[in-house]
């Protein structure tokens, strides 16, 4: 039993340590470290000053962090003033979304832009279909640059 601040803990493995890992994991073929609950966070991390959960592969196939649910949300990332969820690519792309029957992407908001896009030297937003319209408005829409028809663009 752990006595911390308020809560006290039922652990079956515990470690602390100052300035190395304080409980670690190994497998050649199986998970390293796993954790379970029936009824509340099955693996939980925290931290005060730094990363809370840190995933790494070394693998071109493989995920730093991976989340899988047949039915509901499978990576979920929230915050109050900060971005929910961020990716960055050098060589590729930050965030991507891909679906089979419904859309790839989507962006909702209640007062700000619900898809915004970006770009210091190429096209702020770029669409390609392979068999139906490369965008369809459905609204008033606002053009506050030129407008020009012109070839087409191969990206």
């Amino acid at each position: 039993m752990i006595n911390s601040a308020s809560t006290i803990w039922w652990v079956v493995v515990y470690g602390s340590s100052d300035d190395g890992l304080g409980v670690g994991g190994f497998s050649n073929n199986g998970y390293g470290v796993s954790g379970r609950s029936k009824n509340n966070v099955g693996v939980n991390g925290s931290s005060t000053n730094g990363i809370g959960v840190y995933g790494r592969s070394h693998s071109s196939g493989g995920y730093g962090v991976k989340g899988d649910n047949n039915t509901g949300t499978g990576v979920y990332g929230q915050s109050s003033t900060g971005v929910g969820v961020f990716g960055i690519s050098v060589r590729s792309f930050g965030v991507r979304g891909n679906s089979l029957w419904y859309d790839g992407v989507v962006g909702e908001s209640s007062f700000g832009n619900g898809v915004t896009g970006t770009s210091f030297t190429g096209i702020r937003l770029y669409g390609k279909s392979y068999g139906g319209n490369a965008a369809y408005l459905d609204g008033n829409v606002v053009i506050a640059g030129s407008f020009q028809k012109g070839a087409a663009h191969s990206r």
